[in-house]
């Protein structure tokens, strides 16, 4: 069964104020611990801007499946059957995506057939209109 392992990825400088960011992290994760709440920690720490306050609150989360740790390290080596299937899985992930984005493009294709048929449709139906209007317009004289 493998485990998940979780990283909290703070930005080194804020995105919208490019006000620094990283060197907070150690501060926040250890007040986090002590059960704090992060509008405290922040108020504690000086960060007034909304946008920094924002980027301290919401790190990007990482998770790392730790079941091929050891091979990932070179403790191990795979075994041959293990590549296979993680091959076969990469190439039938592949196949997979490329149906979609054929089906997509097909139905795409035929909308735009559809949109250029409406068009058509309407045009000769405005320009049945105008006829309609003129011999209209020129029995009334």
């Amino acid at each position: 069964m493998s485990e998940t392992e979780f990283y909290h990825m703070y930005p080194i400088r804020c995105i919208t104020c490019n006000g620094p960011i990283e060197r907070y992290k150690s501060k926040v994760l250890q007040m986090k611990e002590e059960g704090i709440p992060m509008y405290i920690i922040l108020d504690t720490l000086g960060i007034k801007s909304y946008c920094c306050r924002i980027a301290l609150m919401t790190p990007i989360c990482l998770a790392f499946e730790t079941e091929n740790r050891n091979i990932v390290n070179g403790k191990e080596n795979a075994s041959t059957e293990d590549l296979i299937i993680d091959f076969l899985f990469q190439e039938k992930r592949k196949l997979i995506n490329l149906n979609l984005r054929t089906l997509f493009l097909k139905n795409i294709i035929k909308f735009v057939v559809f949109l250029q048929i409406l068009w058509e449709i309407l045009n000769m139906m405005f320009t049945m209109f105008m006829l309609v209007k003129v011999c209209m317009f020129q029995n009334l004289k």
